[in-house]
C-alpha cells in the first residue's frame, strides 16, 4: 500500500482540524506534538522538542513514502527531544517523514520521568531491550539501529519497537538486514513513570494485530478512562507452506540487474508508528504500519498502546482556622455626645499628636482677615488657612477641622477637615462641608467621625451630617438624615464610634419617642435598627456592654425597645474592621 494513502490525521493535526473522533471531557494530563513533515531525502529525519516545562513519555513516527519504501530506523528519546528517521533501502524512493511525541503536563512536578538505554551486540539481526529501575512503569520507548558501523552499509532496518507487556518496564528493539548482509547495533530506550509520593499510576498496555498483507496496518485504541502515553509496533513474518521453497526475483537498480532470493522469513519491515490524535491534541490510540520490500514477502503488524490512569492530585491543604476575632476597640460604656468644635480662647493653642508629637497653633491679621497657622514641634508649618474663625481638633488628635468665615448673607461657613502629620505637606485635606449659626459641630469621642447638626425653629426642622473620617474618602462615606416636627433631637456615639445614636420625641401628647442606630462602617446607609420608646421611662439612653462569649458586645436599651422584637439588646459590632 503506498504510504501517500497515509493517515489523513496528519494533515488534520498539522491544520489544527480535529483529527480523529473522540471528544476529550477534562483537559487531558498528556498531549501530542506533531513536527512538520521533513524535506523529501533518501535517508529523511527530524527532530522534535515538547511544550515548556513538559515531559517526554513517547513518541512515534510515520515515513510518507511513495515507490519502493522509506522504511524506519531511528525513533528515539535523546537530549531532551524526539529524533525520528527512515531511509530507502537498495531501490531509491526519497521521501518525507514526520515526528510525534507524547508530552505530560506536570505543573507540580508530582512524577519522576526517567529514561533506560540498552544495546545489542552486532547481529544482522539485532535484539535489545531497555529495563527502567524497580518503581517506574513504561510509559514509551523507541529505538535505533546504528547500520552504518560497516565499511559500505546496505542497511538494517527495524522490524520491532514496541513494550514488554508483562513486565510493564522494559522497551524491546529488533532490526534486520535486508536482501542483503549488514550486522549492526540496535539501541533500546524505555521511558518510564513513578509518583514522587502518594499513589503510584495505573499502566495498561492494549495490543491488536492486523491481517496478513505486502502492506499492512492497524490501529489500537487506548482502554477506556486511560489516556496515552505512547504505543509500538511489530512487524511479523507470515509463514506459509506455498512460501517455503526460495523464489528468486529480479530488480533494476541503477541500471544494473540484481538478483535476489527472498526465504519464506524476508518479511516486513516497520514504516510508520504514531499516535492517533483527536480533540485537545490527546491521543486515543496509535497505529502500526508495515511492508516488505524489494520481494513478495507478506506479513502482519502488531500495534501497541500505552495508557496510563494518573491519580488524582492531592487535595490542597484545608486553610488555617481563621484567627480569633480582635476587637479593634473593646471599650464599654454609655453612648456620649460629640466633642464640641470651636476651641475657646480664640485661635491660639496647641495638641499634642500620638505620634508626630506636639503642634502649635497660632494666628495674626492679614489684609484684615485672620491667618491661621499650624507649625510642628520642629517649627515647620504644615498648614496655613485665611479667613479662620474657629477650630478643633479630635480627641485622639489625628483629625483637624478649620471653620472658615460664612461665604456671604444667610450662607453657612465652610469647615474643612484634615488628617495630622509632620511636614510642609502633613496636612492633607480630607473632607468638607459647611456648618450654621443655628447649628453645631464636633467630633466623635473616639475621633472618628466628625458630626454636624442643624435645628431651625420655623418650622421645625433638624439635619444631622456625619462622615466616617476612617474610610477611603470620608464625603463619600457620609450619612444624611432629615426630619420636620421633632422635639429634643440627640446624637450620641458608642464609645468605639461603630454606632451613632439619633433618638427624639416625636410627640409630646401623648409622649412618643424614637431611636435610630447608624451604623458606621455601612455609611451612607440608612439605620440598620430602629427602636422606639417603652412609655415606662422618661428618658431614651443605650451603653455598651460585654456579651457572654469571648470578643462579643451588646448594646443595651434604656426607656425603648427594638420595633422588630421587643427587645432591650441587639449585637455591637466593634470587632469589625472599622
Amino acid at each position: 500500500m503506498p504510504a501517500s494513502s497515509a493517515p489523513r490525521l496528519l494533515a488534520a493535526v498539522l491544520l489544527g482540524l480535529p483529527a480523529a473522533v473522540g471528544a476529550q471531557s477534562t483537559t487531558p494530563n498528556t498531549t501530542v506534538r506533531v513536527s512538520a513533515p521533513s524535506a523529501a531525502a533518501p535517508h529523511p529525519s527530524v527532530s522534535l522538542a515538547p511544550s515548556p516545562g513538559r515531559k517526554i513519555l513517547g513518541g512515534g513516527a510515520f515515513a510518507d513514502w511513495r515507490g519502493a519504501g522509506s522504511l524506519l530506523d531511528r525513533l528515539r528519546p535523546v537530549g531532551g527531544a524526539w529524533e525520528a528517521s527512515a531511509k530507502d533501502h537498495l531501490f531509491s524512493d526519497p521521501s518525507s517523514i514526520t515526528g510525534y511525541l507524547v508530552q505530560l503536563n506536570d505543573p507540580t512536578n508530582r512524577f519522576d520521568v526517567q529514561v533506560a538505554a540498552a544495546a545489542s551486540a552486532p547481529s544482522n539481526r539485532p535484539t535489545a531491550t531497555a529495563t527502567l529501575p524497580a518503581g517506574y512503569l513504561v510509559t514509551g520507548g523507541g529505538c535505533w539501529v546504528d547500520w552504518q558501523r560497516a565499511a559500505q552499509p546496505a542497511g538494517n532496518l527495524l522490524t520491532g519497537s514496541y513494550p514488554d507487556e508483562t513486565s510493564l518496564r522494559s522497551w524491546i528493539c529488533e532490526a534486520k538486514d535486508h536482501l542483503g548482509p549488514n550486522p549492526a547495533v540496535v539501541h533500546a530506550y524505555a521511558i518510564g513513570i513513578r509518583a514522587v509520593s502518594g499513589p503510584a499510576p495505573a499502566v495498561v498496555i492494549t495490543k491488536v494485530t492486523s491481517g496478513v498483507g505486502p502492506a499492512p496496518s492497524i490501529r489500537a485504541t487506548v482502554a477506556p478512562g486511560y489516556e496515552v502515553t505512547g504505543g509500538g509496533a511489530r512487524a511479523e513474518v507470515y509463514r506459509m507452506a506455498s512460501l517455503a521453497a526460495p523464489r528468486t526475483t529480479t530488480r533494476s537498480l541503477a541500471n544494473r540487474t540484481v538478483p535476489g532470493v527472498a526465504p519464506p522469513d524476508s518479511g516486513v519491515l516497520l514504516t510508520a508508528s504514531f499516535p492517533v490524535v483527536g480533540l485537545a491534541s490527546a491521543a486515543t490510540g496509535w497505529e502500526a504500519r508495515a511492508k516488505d520490500h524489494g520481494v513478495s514477502s507478506p506479513g502482519s503488524v502488531t500495534a501497541f498502546v500505552i495508557g496510563i490512569k494518573l491519580p488524582p492530585p492531592p487535595a490542597p491543604p484545608p486553610p488555617p482556622p481563621p484567627p480569633p476575632a480582635t476587637c479593634f476597640c473593646t471599650a464599654t460604656g454609655p453612648f456620649a455626645p460629640a466633642a464640641p468644635g470651636p476651641i475657646s480662647g480664640g485661635l491660639q493653642g496647641f495638641f499634642n499628636h500620638p505620634v508626630d508629637g506636639r503642634f502649635t497653633v497660632t494666628a495674626q491679621l492679614v489684609s484684615g482677615l485672620s491667618e491661621l497657622t499650624v507649625t510642628d514641634a520642629q517649627g515647620r508649618v504644615a498648614l496655613s488657612v485665611s479667613g479662620a474663625v474657629a477650630w478643633g481638633v479630635s480627641p485622639n488628635s489625628r483629625y483637624f477641622a478649620v471653620v472658615n468665615s460664612p461665604v456671604g448673607t444667610n450662607a453657612g461657613s465652610p469647615l474643612t477637615a484634615y488628617r495630622v502629620a509632620r511636614g510642609s505637606s502633613g496636612f492633607r485635606s480630607i473632607m468638607s462641608s459647611e456648618v450654621w449659626p443655628d447649628g453645631r459641630w464636633g467630633f466623635s469621642p473616639d475621633g472618628s467621625q466628625l458630626l454636624i447638626e442643624r435645628l431651625q425653629n420655623a418650622p421645625v426642622s433638624y439635619s444631622l451630617t456625619a462622615h466616617n473620617l476612617l474610610a477611603a474618602n470620608p464625603m463619600t462615606a457620609v450619612l444624611h438624615t432629615q426630619e420636620l416636627s421633632v422635639f429634643g433631637p440627640n446624637v450620641t456615639i458608642s464609645p468605639c464610634g461603630d454606632r451613632l445614636m439619633y433618638n427624639r420625641w416625636t410627640q409630646l401628647n401623648p409622649q412618643q419617642g424614637q431611636l435610630g442606630f447608624y451604623a458606621r462602617k455601612d455609611y451612607p446607609m440608612t439605620s440598620s435598627v430602629v427602636a422606639d420608646w417603652d412609655g415606662s421611662s422618661a428618658t431614651m439612653s443605650a451603653a455598651i456592654e460585654a456579651g457572654t462569649t469571648l470578643n462579643t458586645f451588646l448594646v443595651r436599651l434604656t426607656g425603648a425597645r427594638l420595633r422588630s422584637n421587643g427587645q432591650t439588646t441587639f449585637t455591637s459590632r466593634q470587632c469589625e474592621v472599622p
